[in-house]
Order: C-alpha cells, then structure tokens, then sequence
C-alpha cells in the first residue's frame, strides 16, 4: 500500500498509462455479424437534453449509507469512511458521465426512499430511476425490461464499484448490441460481471443465477448457450471491494494520465485525505 506522498503526486502525474485489463474477448457465436442501423428517436421528454437517442446507459447504485455499502473494506475503514468512499466513487462517475454523450445516461437507485439524496447528487442530464426487485437479479432484469421497453435499442448497464470502468468498455459494448449480439458482458475479478449489454429483454441471464458468488459469469454464458443467444465477453474491469482491490487501484493510478486522474479526482482526494491504516509510506 502506498501512502499520502506519492498519492498526492498522482494529481501531476503526466506519464503514459496503459492499463491492463487483460486480452480477454471470447465470443460464444461466430457468425457474420451485421450492423443495425440507427434510429434515434425520442423517447423522453425530461431533462437538459432531449435525450433523442437509441441507447441507454446506467449506471447502478446504492445510498452510500455506513453498514450497507462496501462492507469488505471494513476493517481496516469504519463503516462511516467506507460510506465515504463509495460516496467519491459516485461523485466521480456520475460527474464523468454528466458530460455529452450520443446516448442517454441513468443512474439507477435503491433503496426507494434513497430518491431525494440521489436527485440532489445527480447532475443533468442524467436521469434517476428506481431499481425495483427482490434482488440484484430481479432489480437488472427489470431495469433492462423497462429502458427496451420505453423505446430504447439498446441498453447497458454498469455497476458503480469501479470509478475508473473505461469508457471504451460501454462503447465496445453498445458497438457489439448494433452488430447483432443478443447480450454482451465485461467480467469483473471475483467470478461476477461488472457490465451488461442488451437489445431485448433476456430474463433467462438474470433469473435463476444466484448473484455475488465465483460462479456468476459462467453460469449466466452457460444460460446463454442454452438459450441459442450470441453472446460476447469483453475485457474484465477489477472492482474495488477489498484492501487489496484498493491497493491494486492505487497501484494503477501512479501510472495513469492525467485525463484517467481527473476523473477519479474525488477518489483519490478521499485517499490522500484518509491512507489505509498501516499503509506504507
């Protein structure tokens, strides 16, 4: 673990950062893929912008309230600085997307009554909706069921335990949806997914798989198969659920450029402010 003096230099920090996310890109179908053309449409009529788009991103999360949110990171946090940092993850993702993109952006909730925090933290654009479901399961399937059902071609969705998630990772995903996929996902580290794509509603990848467990990602390609679905694997993007995660991202951002730092400019702020107990210098 590194500590606040070279954490602080990571802000000037210039030099090139290539960061490894691996070279993992199994495609579970190999036929010819064929574009799908374009057809914005609007399909709201909230918001700054008019959101006349095709494709959907959100972005799922939780009230960072001290006890329900990054649990794993305690000890050596207390609940109340683990609330604090998830709170930086928000504050940096939702301020990196906020930025114009071709494709409308949500943040999607929970718990219910979590609405008012979110609506005062949640800059335009970008909407908030709830998440709704038992289960993290039920809460994805139904968020995919509504956005395709509202009109939206396409939707993908991320999880918010990765500040630094690529962007290229949700354009290679909405790309591989317009060249034919049914489905497309980005592992995660620990067996589960940190990103899911779709361009109709497959309940068949969320219902039935017991979430937050090794075995995530590979039961749901396996339900795909089953299912006669194309389904890609892009490159995997480590969360951040552990010390070790923790360190592992630190590690990554002496690295970085500058443009990488500055969005997770609050993280690593929280970070300079709060090191790691026993975290070297």
């Amino acid at each position: 673990m590194r500590g606040q003096r070279w954490i602080a230099g990571l802000f000037y920090e210039s030099r090139l950062c290539v960061v490894d996310y691996f070279s993992l890109n199994s495609v579970l179908s190999l036929e010819s893929r064929r574009p799908v053309a374009e057809a914005p449409r609007d399909v709201h009529e909230e918001g700054e912008e008019s959101l006349m788009a095709s494709e959907a991103l959100v972005l799922v999360a939780k009230e960072p309230v001290k006890g329900k949110v990054k649990t794993r990171l305690c000890p050596p946090l207390t609940p109340e600085l683990a609330a604090d940092l998830y709170r930086a993850f928000l504050e940096d993702l939702l301020g990196f997307w906020s930025a114009p993109r071709p494709f409308a952006r949500f943040v999607a909730y929970t718990p219910a009554e979590s609405r008012p925090y979110f609506e005062r933290l949640t800059p335009a654009p970008i909407r908030c909706i709830p998440q709704e479901g038992p289960g993290l399961a039920e809460r994805l399937n139904n968020l995919s069921v509504r956005l395709l059902g509202e009109g939206f071609e396409r939707v993908v969705i991320t999880n918010t335990d990765s500040p630094h998630l690529p962007e290229s990772l949700v354009i290679d995903a909405f790309a591989h949806l317009r060249a034919g996929d049914h489905a497309v996902f980005a592992p995660d580290e620990g067996g589960g997914y940190c990103l899911v794509g779709l361009r109709e509603p497959h309940p068949e990848l969320f219902l039935g798989i017991v979430m937050s467990t090794r075995t995530v990602i590979d039961e749901t390609l396996e339900a795909g198969r089953k299912h006669g679905l194309r389904v890609s694997v892009l490159a995997p993007c480590r969360d951040i659920d552990d010390v070790a995660d923790l360190e592992w991202f630190l590690d990554e951002m002496r690295r970085a450029t500058p443009d990488v730092l500055a969005r997770v400019n609050r993280t690593l702020k929280f970070l300079e402010t709060h090191p790691l107990p026993g975290s070297a210098s």
